[in-house]
């Protein structure tokens, strides 16, 4: 393990701070080219959002992994892929808890009304006029940027580092959380990054987690096109139930699947 990638705090802090930095002057690089080509800027985010995960290898590349000799691979191994099943149902039950909690905070207002306006724009604002890409985006890019970049890299590299598994999934899910902006997809990103940072650590592959994050966001897709909103629809179900339905399932599936995979240990690949 001593050559594999290895990540402190500050080192995260600076990727960070290149993704958000440079990803924003991508952005508004390739907005400016779209506005002179008589082009739809939304049409060039799935092209600035590449550019901006790719911009932080490449600077983790030149500024770390040639001069320390650092092993980064990206895994899709199908390792304990078997609990696959268990992990799924897992998600299931802190989609029911995040969709409560992320329903307890307003959507309308002057702040939060604003945000979410923006937030429902900026998601699927688009989304009759340029469809494929707003699938594109949501359901192929995100799942598979998203989980190279938080699983793949920041955990991974917090796992190497001998940070503690718990302080890493947990610091790793608020980073995915905290990077969607919008105070409805923290909560829900953040829940989602603590059963995906669990899936990682327990199979160091991102096979699962990418499988999962697409699943979830096709389904939204799939509700969206259904519903046209971004909620998640009732159904008749009372929502307090579904909350204490979502806990009942992450504990008791939640405890097989720790039981399952005690003997489990991180090993980075």
């Amino acid at each position: 393990m001593n050559n594999y990638l290895k990540l402190n705090g500050y080192e995260i802090a600076l990727y960070l701070i290149i993704f958000f930095i440079g990803g924003n002057l991508i952005g508004a690089i390739l907005g400016g080219l779209a506005l002179l080509l008589n082009i739809n800027t939304y049409v060039v985010i799935p092209i600035a959002t590449l550019l901006s995960y790719g911009l932080v290898y490449f600077s983790y590349s030149n500024l770390k992994k040639r001069s320390k000799k650092e092993i980064f691979k990206i895994n899709y191994s199908l390792k304990n892929f078997k609990y696959f099943p268990l992990i799924i149902i897992i998600f299931i039950g802190q989609f029911f808890i995040s969709e409560f909690i992320s329903s307890l905070i307003p959507t309308e207002g002057k702040i939060f009304g604003k945000l979410y306006q923006s937030m429902s724009y900026g998601l699927l604002g688009n989304f009759e006029k340029y469809p494929w890409i707003t699938f594109f985006s949501i359901c192929i890019l995100a799942p598979f940027l998203e989980e190279i970049f938080f699983r793949g890299f920041l955990l991974k590299g917090m796992l190497n580092n001998q940070v503690k598994p718990y302080k890493a999934i947990i610091i790793s899910a608020l980073l995915f959380g905290g990077i969607h902006f919008y105070p409805w997809q923290i909560v829900g990103g953040f829940f989602a990054g603590i059963v995906l940072g669990l899936s990682f650590y327990k199979t160091g592959s991102l096979l699962i987690c990418t499988l999962l994050h697409f699943l979830n966001n096709f389904l939204g897709f799939l509700l969206f096109m259904k519903y046209h909103q971004l909620e998640m629809p009732t159904l008749g179900l009372n929502e307090y139930l579904t909350f204490f339905i979502g806990i009942l399932i992450v504990i008791f599936f939640g405890y097989i699947y720790l039981k399952q995979t005690k003997n489990y240990e991180w090993r980075s690949f």
